[in-house]
């Protein structure tokens, strides 16, 4: 862009003189230019910094600025979330010798607050072959949550997405895990690592007692039954 002088001449030949020079002045203007900023999707509190694009028309690059410092800043194409609200981000390109400046394109998206997970501290207790519920809880976050286990459980213990841990264990023991949960924004909390501790169950043996009258002949045990283990009885005369 600028202004281009043209200069006519006419050098003339044996019979005619050169022509007087004529010029011209061309102004070329500056060629207007766009901005593509795509939406942004959004974000939980504590969920980290992440980057961010756009591009514009002329291939000058764009600049980003924020518009609420308040709830999130922006260090070249770096966004730092900073507190739970709208962020607006804005995009610019200032143009240079060629191109004009862009119209600025604004961007907006949600900050969730902070997600948070309590670590269990009641309930780790359990009995073998009986029932057994725990649930987890976290808070904040956006949308629903939902929990995953990593570590052991008890076999016959599992935990819904909804963070209930539940079922019948199968063996005794001590077992040891962390929860995660999972916001809609894909934004986590883990507890910190805990324990179940699930204790033998209790058996009894209940006998169905006879009335015996000597014979000087051997005689089998009483009828045996048990209650609390599926073992079988056994028994040895004293």
């Amino acid at each position: 862009a600028g202004s281009c002088v043209i200069q006519y001449n006419q050098a003339g030949n044996a019979g005619i003189s050169a022509a007087p020079q004529v010029t011209e002045t061309l102004t070329i203007s500056k060629d207007s230019q766009s901005i593509t900023f795509g939406s942004l999707s959004n974000r939980t509190l504590g969920s980290g910094t992440y980057s961010i694009s756009a591009s514009s028309s002329s291939s000058l690059t764009v600049a980003f600025t924020t518009a609420t410092a308040s709830i999130c800043t922006v260090a070249s194409t770096t966004i730092t979330l900073v507190a739970a609200g709208t962020c607006t981000i804005n995009a610019n390109q200032a143009g240079d010798s060629n191109y004009l400046a862009a119209t600025q394109v604004q961007q907006s998206f949600t900050v969730a607050t902070a997600i948070t997970i309590t670590t269990p501290t009641t309930g780790l207790s359990g009995t073998f072959n009986t029932a057994y519920s725990l649930t987890v809880s976290a808070s904040g976050g956006s949308g629903s949550k939902t929990f995953a286990a990593t570590g052991s459980l008890p076999a016959g213990v599992t935990i819904s997405s909804g963070g209930v841990i539940s079922g019948t264990p199968s063996t005794a023991g001590d077992f040891d895990l962390t929860v995660t949960a999972t916001d809609a924004n894909n934004a986590t909390a883990t507890t910190s690592s805990f324990r179940i501790s699930i204790a033998k169950g209790v058996s009894s043996i209940s006998l169905s007692v006879g009335t015996y009258t000597y014979t000087g002949s051997g005689l089998g045990p009483d009828s045996a039954t048990t209650s609390g283990s599926t073992g079988a009885v056994t028994y040895a005369y004293a």
